[in-house]
């Protein structure tokens, strides 16, 4: 039923919701951040929310792995970086 539906949407126009709405998710979550110094990933959902109800599920897919992403490069420590300090393998002491 729902196939047709957003066919009439150019598909540059459905990403680039989906693309708009995470960006500002982001700057409400780096905003919480700074007044509540916790991150607040609910915004991602609404963001995803809403380029699934607008675009349909691939705008929504990729709503999605960008908010996933962007919250581990920008909010996860260590901050803008994809790696870690820390090993994920415990340590044993002789």
């Amino acid at each position: 039923m729902l196939a047709g539906y957003f066919c009439w949407r150019p598909w540059w126009f459905r990403y680039g919701i989906a693309l708009l709405t995470v960006a500002l998710a982001t700057a409400g979550v780096a905003g919480a951040v700074a007044v509540f110094d916790l991150p607040t990933f609910l915004l991602y959902i609404a963001a995803i929310a809403l380029s699934v109800g607008y675009g349909g599920m691939g705008p929504g897919l990729a709503a999605m792995a960008l908010a996933l992403f962007v919250s581990y490069y920008v909010f996860l420590p260590p901050s803008f970086r994809f790696t870690s300090e820390t090993s994920p393998l415990p340590t044993t002491s002789p």
